[in-house]
């Protein structure tokens, strides 16, 4: 990518990230507005979370793997679409079946977003990939952490259907940005380069059994966010309750802090830029292990639950970006391929940590989510040593820059 030209497309895959991401958020300040709507129970109304939340992981095995295959400009701006077809069926729902048809769409092809953190590290100039992940997912991060807070607002204004037709027309003014902004995929240009269909799919559990680092690097960002997954699980249940008894809108502000874990991807992509990815990570573990550490006060102080939060989504952010730009630069000319197996894994881990969470504020409350984060941090602490034994045996493993 010319540097003349870089900034701007780099902005607006940022952005779509954002929106994809964001997308499967904004139903959850929805729920009993969806009850409402269409005279239906709760639980029923909850279903929506799960549905999208399992088209997305369907999404990132079947439709992420083929940016290794097919042009990925043409591939992320056709899942895009899709997405805002399926945002666009959701606004204009009679049913809550037609609402669910159009959610699972969306959620499907949200996974727009992952083909394009990877497609922007190939885009970046030579040296600089970390930084360009980096940048991406910040947009990513901050579109799922404004989501709930804006749908929200939108909702209390106009009921359920102003958020998804605002989430629309955004993705396809953004969707027309980048098909403009967006310089051609020359990898793919010559089709016999590219592998076949089939082997697209079987090679992935080959890359999983044959790259250590892709098995280490994956469950420590799996773990980390089954840590944050665990609090956030949990969060509300202690901020609206005894000492605290917050708003809702009060504690979504305090949700918004996780902004500021975001805003740590980029620079944390240099340090993996620089050669620098053990101290990125370094740096991730001992924030994770001092954010559950100042949690223990979070049952009676209220700042020992936000600099907490802090301290944990930061750790979360730099664990994730180290970890992805090391895995995705594990195998040349199979990044898409990497990028879905990472997340996939990723993903495994936050639903498990939101289980977790759950069942240990259900038996002993905000000391019980505490005990879980801190064990979740040390079984980490155990694949991180594991880890740095691989560095120590393969010194001349890939950079994690790409």
């Amino acid at each position: 990518m010319h540097s003349s030209t870089k900034r701007a497309p780099l902005l607006l895959m940022a952005i779509a990230t954002g929106l994809c991401a964001g997308g499967n958020y904004v139903n959850q300040p929805l729920l009993a507005d969806f009850s409402r709507t269409f005279g239906i129970s709760d639980a029923a109304a909850a279903t929506t979370v799960t549905v999208l939340q399992g088209m997305y992981a369907l999404g990132l095995l079947l439709l992420v793997p083929l940016g290794d295959k097919f042009n990925r400009k043409t591939l992320a701006l056709t899942l895009l679409g899709l997405a805002a077809a399926g945002h666009l069926l959701a606004t204009v729902s009679p049913s809550f079946w037609v609402l669910v048809t159009g959610l699972a769409i969306a959620g499907l092809f949200s996974t727009a977003a992952q083909v394009l953190v990877p497609y922007a590290a190939d885009l970046a100039p030579e040296g600089q990939a970390g930084q360009a992940m980096g940048t991406v997912l910040s947009g990513l991060l901050t579109g799922i952490l404004l989501a709930r807070t804006v749908s929200g607002v939108l909702g209390e204004i106009a009921g359920i259907r102003l958020p998804y037709a605002t989430l629309t027309l955004a993705l396809v003014l953004v969707g027309i940005a980048l098909w403009r902004a967006l310089p051609s995929d020359t990898k793919h240009e010559d089709s016999g380069a590219s592998p076949n269909l089939g082997h697209i799919y079987t090679s992935m559990l080959q890359l999983l059994l044959t790259q250590p680092r892709v098995r280490t690097r994956s469950l420590m960002s799996a773990l980390a966010f089954a840590s944050v997954a665990a609090m956030m699980a949990t969060m509300t249940a202690l901020l609206a309750g005894q000492p605290f008894f917050l708003s809702t809108g009060v504690i979504g502000v305090i949700g918004l802090a996780g902004v500021v874990g975001a805003m740590a991807a980029r620079p944390v992509g240099k340090l993996g830029d620089q050669g620098r990815s053990g101290l990125a990570t370094a740096l991730s573990f001992s924030s994770l292990i001092i954010g559950w550490f100042i949690a223990m006060f979070g049952s009676q102080h209220l700042w020992a639950v936000i600099v907490a939060f802090l301290f944990i989504d930061f750790g979360l952010q730099s664990m994730h970006v180290t970890g992805m730009a090391i895995v995705t630069s594990s195998v040349p000319g199979a990044r898409a391929r990497l990028n879905s197996l990472y997340m996939f894994i990723y993903f495994l881990g936050a639903t498990a940590g939101s289980l977790i969470g759950a069942l240990a504020w259900n038996r002993w409350h905000w000391a019980g989510v505490v005990g879980a984060g801190m064990i979740l941090v040390a079984i980490l602490g155990a694949v991180y040593i594991w880890d740095s034994v691989l560095v120590r045996r393969n010194p001349r493993a890939p950079k994690p820059a790409g």
